[in-house]
């Protein structure tokens, strides 16, 4: 049996467990060991499945672009730049269960270069330069890769932007985006997702299949 076969009986597997309430590290385990699943796959049990009911609680906060139009949009840059630069360095991005993009990396330890994380700006602030938000509001993590290109790259856009455009770095972004009580959130984060209380824009994904025509494996099915 192929690699990818094993792989799917044991996201079958994994959500099985999870829908029943058994703990996400201790069964992406006792799965990953059972069908001897790589790194990355284990990754992306971990990353992409969820149970049905936190699965559906977080698609029904999805808003599509056309709701960003004349809207305040606080994006958490990091987490959307990491993961746009994680499909242009040819690495796995997938739906997961819960309708948001998601690269199957360990980021502390394959954090994308400063090329990647460039262009992923630059394709990231082309596509928000169309949507006419009322507002765009970067929150950037201080210890983020290549911090600095991206303050530049937004520098260098915000003049040619017809609404307002801010950015400010912090030790902890998310503690100042879950503050946030209008507007839209732009992350995958789920742990940031859960603690806010505002509609969630998948930007990354948006980009990737506006600028590249990008389809992705889609776990969503496993809801079904």
């Amino acid at each position: 049996m192929k690699s990818e076969d094993y792989f799917a009986i044991a996201a079958r597997d994994y959500h099985y467990l999870l829908c029943r309430g058994y703990d996400s590290a201790g069964s992406r385990d006792f799965v990953g060991n059972r069908y001897q699943l790589r790194g990355e796959q284990r990754s992306m049990l971990y990353r992409g499945i969820f149970s049905r009911d936190e699965s559906n609680k977080r698609r029904l906060r999805l808003a599509d672009a056309g709701e960003v139009t004349e809207k305040n949009l606080h994006i958490d840059a990091a987490n959307v730049l990491f993961t746009i630069a994680s499909y242009l360095d040819g690495r796995k991005v997938f739906i997961a269960t819960d309708g948001l993009l998601r690269d199957a990396a360990e980021m502390h330890s394959k954090t994308p270069g400063v090329k990647s994380l460039q262009s992923a700006s630059r394709q990231m602030l082309h596509s928000l330069a169309a949507m006419h938000p009322a507002a765009l509001s970067f929150y950037l993590n201080e210890k983020m890769p290549a911090l600095a290109v991206l303050c530049q790259e937004i520098e260098r856009s915000m003049k040619g932007m017809m609404f307002p455009v801010e950015y400010e770095s912090f030790p902890k972004p998310d503690l100042q985006m879950v503050k946030m009580q209008n507007g839209i959130l732009a992350t995958a984060d789920s742990s940031l997702i859960n603690r806010s209380s505002l509609p969630v824009f998948d930007l990354a994904a948006y980009v990737l299949k506006e600028k590249f025509s990008a389809s992705f494996l889609d776990l969503s099915y496993l809801n079904a």
